[in-house]
Parts: C-alpha cells; structure tokens; sequence
C-alpha cells in the first residue's frame, strides 16, 4: 500500500449508489436500507417509452424491449429517423434489442442492444451494445458500466446519437469500422477487451489520448501512516465528531473538494433529464470521511471496484460503523482520477451521481481516496453522503 490520502494523485471509472435517495442511473445502484419504512408504490402506470436506434439512424428496425428478467414486454418498429416508442406498464430498467432495419439504404447486419430506464430517452448504439456486453461478462450494473465506459473514452455523451465528434472520438472511422452492423461484434469485443485488459489495441474512433490504464508512473504521494488492513468490520470506538472539515485531524484539502461540491449545489444545475434547483450546502463529516478512506483502500488493496465491501458489507454498514447514525445515506465512488476537480466534475458530468451531490436531503459528505499498489486504477475515490 504506497499510501492513502484525501486526494491529488488517474481515468476512469464511477460507480453511485443511494438509499432513500436517487440512485444511479435513475434507478440503478448499489443497496441499503432504511429504518423508516415508506409507503408501497402505487400501482405501475401505462408509460410511453421512447428512444432511437443509431449507427446511422437505422430505419425499419424491429425493436425488442425485455424487463431485468428476460421477460418480453413488447415489440416496435423504428421509424425511418431511427426513433421508436412503446407503451410500457412494467417499470424498468430495460433491456432493449434492435435487429434488421436499413442503415444508409443498405440492411442493417448487426444485433445492437442497450440498458435504459422509462425516465430517460434510450439510445440503442454501439456504445450502449458494448455496456451490455459490460454487464453480461463484467458483471457491472448499467449505470457502473455507463459511468465506467464514457470516463474510460472521455466523453460526456454517446457521439453516436448526437451525430458528431465528441472530445476526440472518431465517429466516421468508428462508422467505417462497424460497416452498416457488419462489423459491430468484432468492433464492440475489441472496445470491451480494450476497458478490461491493460495493453489490448482500441478499435478505430476511440480518442487516441483515452486510457483506462494510464501508462505514467502515478505521482508519489506526501506519506500518511499505512493503513493496511482493510478496516475491522467492528463498530469503530470513539468515532470522530461530525464537523466542518477543518475540525477533521490532519489534511487541510477537504475544504478544496468541498467547496467544489458546494459550488455545484448552490448553482443548481440538469443531472440527466432532471433539473435540479440550488441546494443548501453540505458539511464534512469526520466519520463518513472515515469511511470513505476505507472503502477506497478495501477497493484498492483488493483490486475490485464496486459499491459491496469485499467483506460484503453495503455502503449503509460502513457508514454505521464509523459511528455515524444515519437515516438516508448514498455513495459515490471513482477510480483513476488525478485530482479532485476531475473527479468531480466527472461525476456532476453522470446523471446518478449528479444527483446524489445535488440531493437537497442530504446533510453532510466526507471523501477520500487511496493509492495502492499492484492495482488496476492505483488510485480509488469515494464519496460519502447522509443525513442523520
């Protein structure tokens, strides 16, 4: 363990997780739970789901839209722009297929498939086909794998639906490569095999600076005692006050990351489809802070990323173990980012984790990463939200 700090020394990953809270992806996420019991949802109300199938707009498209099970929910067909739309009453999250259809007066050969939720506008592309392959072999959920595969890429949207260049990525040699669907599987395994394993070529389009596995040496960081061991799944005795940063021992870069989420929330701003309004500001918590820092270096000692602690413990657990009694809590976590304001702002730039930094309810924060050694990322990021 080369050491673990607040934050400054790569790109790319982001996971949210929320409980009684917006979670990713509108609806996705880690767990939790609640000691308040809420009332049962009303019963499911016939929703009009719509989106767009695109490589080009692929037109004629029969559009296949499954629930989380595999269960089919129905069928469309996309209209000559490639936008389709359907009348759901089962809520989602969606998996949607698209086959057949005309691409540029030619047919269209490949299987695209995509991950959406009934409140956001679902692009079925080629970068959503590769999120599905992200779940079904790396066992991400959708928005981890959203959030996972646009930071890997750098980009803040998916070119193919908004039919430009995005921030170095190269949509008409992506578009050449994927020859009207012909080749889509071999495009979307190499970019698959390029996010997972260090070293693998990027099939054409990917921006050229894009790297999951930054190749430089990570800067080395000021020394702080070495935590090895992941922290002991026993409650913590004398757990820190809760408190404004400087009231934290040690480390005077907390104010930093906090003032740039506190900038976020009294600006108020769109997260996804959803605007939010200006947000009282939040107060660092020396105990979520604790926290953090040991979720970042359980993920970085153990080389995984994910919201469930390798004991298997939630998000939830952590947070009441560092003393904090809490009744709403949600997370935010990020691998490979150099510094605060990268980290950030990529997750002000991913609607779930947007919304949980703009989450009016929401009391106090406390972030912290690690810098392991041997580890994919190297360095490992989480941010704590909960209201007592």
């Amino acid at each position: 363990m080369r050491g673990a700090h607040w934050f400054n020394p790569l790109s790319m990953a982001l996971i949210c997780s929320a409980v009684l809270v917006s979670a990713c992806g509108g609806g996705g996420g880690g767990g939790g739970g609640s000691e308040t019991q809420e009332t049962p949802a009303p019963a499911p109300v016939r929703t009009l789901f719509e989106g767009q199938v695109v490589n080009s707009a692929v037109a004629g498209a029969t559009v296949r839209v499954y629930d989380d099970t595999g269960i089919l929910l129905g069928t469309t067909t996309s209209r000559p722009d490639g936008r389709f739309e359907l009348a759901l009453t089962q809520p989602g999250p969606y998996r949607v297929v698209s086959t057949g259809g005309r691409s540029n007066g030619a047919y269209y050969l490949g299987e695209l498939a995509a991950w959406c939720d009934e409140a956001m506008e679902c692009g079925v592309t080629p970068l959503s086909t590769a999120l599905v392959h992200l779940v079904d072999e790396g066992g991400f959920n959708a928005a981890d794998g959203w959030a996972f595969l646009f930071g890997a890429l750098q980009l803040a949207e998916d070119p193919f639906l908004n039919d430009a260049a995005d921030q170095g990525f190269d949509l008409a040699a992506a578009r050449a490569a994927l020859a009207d669907g012909a080749g889509l599987e071999d495009w979307v395994t190499g970019l698959v095999d390029w996010l997972v394993n260090p070293g693998s070529s990027a099939p054409p389009g990917i921006p050229s600076e894009a790297s999951v596995f930054d190749p430089a040496p990570a800067p080395d960081p000021a020394p702080v005692p070495d935590p090895a061991p992941v922290p002991d799944p026993a409650p913590v005795p004398d757990p820190m006050p809760v408190g404004p940063a400087g009231h934290c021992p040690g480390g005077t870069e907390r104010s930093v990351l906090l003032q740039l989420v506190n900038d976020a929330r009294g600006a108020g701003r769109q997260c996804g489809n959803t605007t939010h309004p200006a947000a009282p500001p939040l107060q660092w918590s020396c105990q979520l802070e604790a926290a953090a820092l040991g979720h970042s270096i359980d993920m970085g000692m153990h080389n995984f990323f994910s919201h469930t602690g390798s004991d298997g413990l939630s998000a939830g657990h952590r947070i009441t173990q560092a003393g904090y009694a809490w009744r709403s809590w949600a997370e935010n976590i990020a691998a490979g980012y150099s510094t605060a304001e990268a980290v950030v702002q990529a997750w002000l730039n991913s609607p779930g984790h947007c919304r949980n930094i703009m989450n009016p309810n929401m009391v106090h924060t406390g972030v912290a990463f690690a810098m392991p050694t041997g580890s994919d990322y190297r360095i490992y990021w989480t941010q704590k939200f909960a209201r007592p």
